[in-house]
């Protein structure tokens, strides 16, 4: 049975007269209120703060959040801080008065309201937005949901009816293909299985489909079988016959389609490490390793609700890594799908492993640019933090595009060198590379994928950072759903 996701996007209007949410600047002792609605006396006579300060007029019901400048983050990060005083005066409604910030602050009142409270009894209230929504939080929350589900509700084929139900539930134009064990032993796809093969749970491959440049004016297109593809009726019908092959001869699922990008998201929807066990300390929070194919996901879903002019391929492999005696043992040598070996020196360096094979089928497609989103490295995090993810590509324009992307919306990575040179420390005397090089962790892991795509036009995002935050007051929880915000800009722009 699948939890109630559906909530995610729904919030009940109640019949109370909303409270008008503004914001203002605080110079020396002077109030500036950046609404033509309101004027600044309550603040003054309640010698309200400059900075995370939030005060609430009961009798006029407008709640005051204070900036030091009207910017996106400043905006919603102090929506997402007049939550708590909106609790104290149980605001149910709010309209937000903020011109051309009001996205800003519906994307703080969402991200902040977010509560992972699917299995518990008493369910958290987030006030309903009256004049204002942000499909682009909501997504990040489907992304946060997805990722902070228990990994025993969250399998590889749990995770698929997640993706069915969405698509489903909004009637998405977006193809949805799912791929057993069969099929993707038929592909070739030899290192995801080999990951695979420690745990009882299926394998599956999502390939999502969304084609926005064939959109009609109704926001249709007749280039999908919304019959058989858009929505299977049943288990039976996941498999799926593999007719055509690529210049190797190795089965394919690659169509003649032209797409602005295909991106690949990381789901290991539970990582205990294999043979190489991760310390048990904090190994729960492995439960959202998948976060990668989920903000991959979730970025699709609001390319298709917001009906961007983008064509876009999604290829997530699920599966769990766990020790047993099926699983990869150190020392192991697995042939991939582009025909490179692989030494298995660290069974704990799986994502690498299922995006390779993902990569090389990606590329098989025509499309212009290749992007993965994986939690792939704790080397990343102790590079960066979880302020900032790691960029990694060869192509200047496009990272100059994923830059102006995270700008616009407070959700910026940092560009790391990826260098053939790290190739040199997974050198192995029994296969063509090793899949760890236990030295610059980051940066080896991002050669490695770039071993198994040719094209220049490739970025690797390590998002392993975005499993946590320093900012709890947006992101209550933990898990951030970074960068589901950068990629649904990114698709927009690849849009214009």
């Amino acid at each position: 049975m699948l939890l109630d996701w559906k909530r995610i996007y729904t919030s009940e209007q109640k019949d109370s007269k909303p409270f008008t949410m503004v914001f203002y600047k605080k110079k020396d002792d002077n109030y500036t209120v950046l609404s033509a609605h309101t004027d600044s006396s309550f603040l003054t006579l309640m010698k309200a703060g400059g900075k995370d300060d939030t005060r609430i007029d009961a009798i006029t019901k407008r709640i005051y959040c204070a900036v030091e400048a009207p910017t996106y983050a400043n905006i919603r990060n102090a929506a997402a801080l007049a939550l708590k005083e909106m609790k104290k005066y149980e605001v149910e409604n709010v309209e937000i008065d903020c011109e051309d910030m009001v996205e800003a602050a519906a994307d703080g009142i969402l991200l902040g309201g977010f509560k992972y409270d699917f299995m518990i009894k008493k369910k958290s209230c987030t006030p309903h937005i009256t004049n204002a929504d942000s499909i682009r939080a909501r997504a990040q929350n489907l992304a946060r949901f997805l990722s902070l589900t228990p990994a025993n509700l969250m399998t590889p084929t749990l995770f698929t009816e997640y993706v069915r139900d969405v698509i489903s539930h909004f009637n998405l134009e977006i193809g949805t293909d799912i791929y057993d064990r069969k099929a993707i032993e038929d592909m070739k796809m030899n290192l995801f299985l080999s990951v695979s093969r420690g745990s009882n749970e299926e394998p599956k491959l999502v390939v999502l489909t969304y084609l926005g440049r064939n959109l009609n004016d109704a926001g249709d297109t007749g280039s999908l079988n919304t019959e058989t593809t858009l929505r299977p009726a049943s288990t039976e019908s996941l498999r799926i016959d593999l007719a055509g092959e690529n210049k190797n001869g190795t089965k394919t699922i690659a169509d003649d389609r032209k797409y602005d990008v295909v991106m690949v998201g990381k789901g290991i929807t539970f990582d205990s490490g294999g043979i190489s066990l991760k310390p048990s300390k904090g190994m729960e929070d492995m439960k959202a390793d998948m976060m990668g194919g989920a903000v991959v996901f979730a970025s699709i879903v609001a390319a298709a609700q917001k009906k961007m002019r983008v064509n876009i391929k999604v290829i997530i492999p699920l599966c769990e890594n766990l020790p047993s005696g099926h699983a990869n043992k150190p020392g192991d040598v697995i042939v991939g799908r582009n025909g490179k070996s692989v030494e298995i020196n660290n069974t704990d360096a799986e994502g690498r492993l299922i995006l390779a094979d993902a990569l090389n089928l990606a590329e098989e497609f025509n499309t212009k640019t290749i992007l993965t989103a994986s939690t792939l490295t704790g080397a990343c995090v102790v590079a960066l933090g979880n302020e900032y993810y790691g960029i990694y590509t060869e192509d200047d324009e496009l990272c100059e595009r994923i830059r102006v992307a995270g700008q616009a919306v407070e959700d910026k990575g940092w560009r790391m060198p990826l260098d053939k040179k790290y190739m040199k420390c997974m050198e192995s005397d029994v296969a063509d590379m090793k899949n760890c090089g236990y030295k610059a962790g980051s940066c080896s892991a991002a050669i490695f994928l770039k071993e198994f795509v040719t094209m220049k036009s490739f970025v690797h995002l390590d998002i392993a950072g975005m499993l946590g935050t320093d900012n709890t007051t947006l992101f209550a929880g933990n898990i951030s759903g970074r960068p589901c915000a950068m990629l649904v800009e990114f698709l927009k722009g690849l849009s214009d």
